[in-house]
């Protein structure tokens, strides 16, 4: 009987402020190659259970819905081509931008992006072409948001765009919309002081009209940034203040979003306890309200907060409950985030066959995301469980695969984590001299990023590699 390896894999899923305040996205970080963080960041202007397009809710042929109207996506594409038809055989532009529109929209959900561009892309045009400012503006805006997954600094620049369109139209809502865009896409390039700014002056603008609403989640978005900046009691005290709003106005999709928000927040702060009581009753609210994609999430919060507690069998429970209904609506993005996380609790309960069909499904998902760190964390993670069950020549493509996307990336510690595990490979496989070179990019890497437990891992494999190159020159 073989002998199961011990998985190196015990941090499964961290817990993490799951975006800026509002902005949200579905889904915990689980821990990827050597902690990398995948999944759940934050993914424009999306809100956690559910999606808010340019600071308004998506239009669906051309009545503008909640998101309780919006959850299967792939069955209102053929009415949305239809339309679309229907349009350009009358020559009704504008109802040609609309089904555009929704077609963008419908296809940014599903995680289509490059089909969302093309799409936005006719609706802008035809704005353009018709002098209609209006639709130009709401163009520029999703256009820009499907740019956020593939080229921030493009997305940076179309939403500049659509905050000079709005300051010529004087319309106050669209400019605060731009502005909080704006925000969004500094956030995701890292740099969270300039993302504060924009928020600051789309605050300001919400507090000028008198809109609640907004200045809730004009708080949240600041409340995110400061977890960015790791002042965590600063950001409780701007959640607290967004759910106080979200509360007076009745908003429950927005006060369970706060729940979440400072659910992670606790979390970061080790306060676990107290961190699964906040993702109890944003889930509470989720659950009466009937927001499908909401309980998804934040099942998926609440596993991953009882995973830090060691609660396996509960936090097992759960992720199978969140994959269920994210499969149910549709939720592709949650789907992979829960795939993702259960296949790394599989791994270190022997289930290794099992681990592997995960992977697989949340692989397959990533294929049709951009962003090629959370791609490249399913394959390190396929490999690995192909290394455990001996397929050792599909593990080296896959380690191989996984390591050129985190080259691409510029991602350092998975680049390490490749080599460091094609390193062990190449032991058992009898190729020392491979293996010493594997090790020795791994151990100058990770001496770059001063990760000691790396470092020490690698330099004991690199002995016992010397060790066999001795023996075999003896």
């Amino acid at each position: 009987m073989t002998k199961k390896p011990t998985s190196k894999n015990k941090n499964y899923a961290k817990i993490v402020n799951s975006g800026s305040g509002a902005i949200a996205a579905h889904g915990s970080v689980a821990a990827g190659a050597s902690g990398i963080a995948v999944g759940g960041n934050v993914k424009g202007n999306i809100v956690m259970g559910g999606v808010n397009i340019s600071g308004s809710n998506i239009s669906v042929r051309g009545d503008m819905v909640g998101r309780d109207k919006i959850y299967q996506p792939s069955n209102a594409i053929k009415t949305y081509e239809e339309d679309l038809s229907l349009s350009r055989s009358s020559k009704d532009q504008t109802g040609e931008i609309k089904a555009l529109t929704n077609l963008g929209n419908a296809h940014y959900i599903l995680g289509d992006l490059h089909r969302a561009v093309e799409f936005h892309e006719q609706a802008l045009s035809i704005a353009r072409n018709i002098g209609n400012k209006d639709s130009e503006n709401i163009a520029l805006g999703n256009l820009g948001l499907a740019y956020s997954l593939i080229d921030p600094h493009r997305a940076i620049e179309l939403y500049t765009q659509r905050l000079m369109v709005s300051h010529k139209l004087e319309n106050k809502m669209a400019e605060r919309d731009a502005l909080e865009s704006l925000g969004l896409a500094y956030i995701r390039l890292g740099d969270a002081r300039k993302a504060a700014d924009f928020f600051e002056e789309a605050l300001k603008i919400s507090r000028g009209n008198g809109d609640r609403l907004r200045e809730g989640s004009a708080l949240g978005n600041l409340g995110g940034t400061y977890v960015e900046l790791g002042k965590l009691d600063q950001a409780i005290d701007l959640y607290n203040q967004s759910l106080s709003i979200a509360r007076e106005t009745g908003d429950r999709l927005g006060e369970s979003q706060r729940l979440s928000n400072l659910g992670s927040t606790y979390a970061k702060l080790g306060e676990i306890r107290k961190a699964i009581e906040q993702f109890e009753q944003a889930l509470a609210i989720a659950q009466e309200v009937g927001d499908r994609l909401g309980e998804s999430t934040y099942i998926n919060h609440l596993a991953s907060a009882y995973l830090l507690l060691n609660d396996i069998k509960k936090a097992v429970e759960l992720y199978k409950e969140g994959l269920t209904i994210a499969r149910d609506v549709g939720d592709f993005l949650s789907v992979s985030n829960h795939s993702f996380s259960l296949g790394l609790i599989f791994i270190d309960q022997g289930r290794w066959y099992d681990a592997l069909h995960l992977f697989e499904e949340c692989l397959e998902i990533r294929r049709k995301d951009d962003d090629l760190n959370v791609r490249a964390d399913a394959i390190y993670q396929i490999a690995y469980v192909h290394h455990l069950l001996r397929n050792l020549e599909k593990a080296r493509t896959y380690y191989w695969d996984a390591k050129r996307l985190y080259e691409k990336t510029d991602n350092p510690k998975g680049i390490a984590a490749c080599n460091l595990s094609l390193g062990r490979l190449m032991i058992r496989m009898g190729f020392v001299d491979d293996a010493i070179q594997e090790l020795t990019v791994a151990g100058e890497i990770y001496r770059r990023l001063d990760d000691q437990s790396r470092i020490n891992t690698t330099d004991e494999m690199m002995r016992l590699a010397k060790g066999i190159k001795e023996k075999q020159l003896a």
